[in-house]
This record gives C-alpha cells, sequence and structure tokens, in this order.
C-alpha cells in the first residue's frame, strides 16, 4: 500500500490526504519563502491525526506550531 512518484514540493499535490509525510533533509535546500510554501502544501496533504517527520536542520519548526510534536523529529496534524 505503498507508492513512490516524484513531485515538485513547490506545487500543490491533488490526491487524498497520507496518513504519514517525510521531510527528512530535504528542506534544508529551500529559502524561507520556499519553505513555507512547501509546508502549506505539506499540511494540507496530511490527514487529521496523521504524522510528519521533519529533521530539526529542516528550520521549520516555528512553521509547524499547530502541530502536536511528540518527539523533537515527529509531529501529529491534529484532529480539528
Amino acid at each position: 500500500m505503498v507508492a513512490f512518484r516524484q513531485h515538485n514540493l513547490l506545487d500543490p499535490l491533488v490526491e487524498t490526504p497520507f496518513d504519514l509525510v517525510f521531510l527528512k533533509n530535504v528542506l534544508i535546500y529551500f529559502d524561507p519563502a520556499s519553505k513555507k510554501q512547501v509546508i502549506a502544501n505539506v499540511r494540507a496533504m496530511v490527514r487529521p491525526g496523521g504524522m510528519l517527520i521533519a529533521g530539526a536542520a529542516e528550520g521549520v519548526a516555528d512553521l509547524l506550531r499547530d502541530f502536536q510534536r511528540i518527539e523533537s523529529w515527529l509531529l501529529r496534524k491534529p484532529l480539528s
């Protein structure tokens, strides 16, 4: 039940929301405006209650304050 495909993170993704999204060692190469856009796109693609894995080096903790931090690298999207 896993599918892999290429996608530009700066573009919105039209899919059913995901249970889990990995953003590890990806956003360190993006400028602040691009990071903000990617996080907005990812936020829309994580289902309520879903998980996001993001490394501390991504520099997006301030953009994910609405997510519940489970571990330094593991966040849960609120149900509402």
